[in-house]
Formats: C-alpha cells, sequence, structure tokens
C-alpha cells in the first residue's frame, strides 16, 4: 500500500507545488512569454497559481520568476484524474521524498 492510498491530506502535492530540477535550482519562467506555452513544452499540464520570486536577467533585462503551480486534473478526492497519461515528473515523484508530501520528514540538521 502506497501512501498516497492513506495520506492525511489527498491532493496537497498536486494543490501547490513547485518545479525544481533534479540539481534542487527552482524551475524559472520568463515572465514576458505565457507561462503555459513554456508549460507544454514540456507537456506539464499544471496552472499558475502565485508568481514567488521575481529577478530580472542581468544581461537581457528580461523578467523572470519562480511560480506556485496546481494540477488541473485533480480530483475532488484528491487523486489524479489521468493517472495513466500523468507527465513524468509525477510518475518519478516518491510519497514521503520531499516537503511537497505531508508525509515527508526531514532528516535532522547535524
Amino acid at each position: 500500500m502506497s501512501l498516497c492510498d492513506r495520506c492525511i491530506s489527498p491532493g496537497a502535492c498536486c494543490k501547490k507545488l513547485r518545479l525544481y530540477r533534479e540539481s534542487g535550482e527552482a524551475v524559472t519562467f520568463w515572465l514576458d512569454e505565457p507561462i503555459e506555452e513554456q508549460l507544454s513544452k514540456d507537456e506539464l499540464p499544471f496552472k499558475p497559481l502565485d508568481l514567488v520570486v521575481e529577478c530580472t536577467d542581468s544581461e537581457t533585462g528580461r523578467k523572470y520568476g519562480v511560480f506556485d503551480f496546481m494540477c488541473p486534473k485533480l480530483r475532488p478526492d484528491g487523486r489524479c484524474g489521468d493517472y495513466e497519461n500523468r507527465p513524468d515528473l509525477c510518475r518519478r515523484f516518491e510519497p514521503g521524498s520531499g516537503p511537497l508530501c505531508v508525509h515527508y520528514q526531514a532528516e535532522p540538521a547535524l
């Protein structure tokens, strides 16, 4: 049985998420281009919620930012409404493996 099957807050991980690269760096988006178009290049269905960080590229002057997103495919019961076609990002996520999951327990600092 998966942690998702006994989650205390089903769908919390998909109601407000931030995208990160494997290096741990937050994914940024140009603010002068539609975010949905930038997401569709990677076949990601997410919808932007909030701009969390805004920066300016020192070389070009273009603004970019980090956003929180939600998944529009989330069902009212907190489960994925398109599980068979979910993005690779979702397929690779291990319940409890990071702060996105309510079951995540950070290792104590040494």
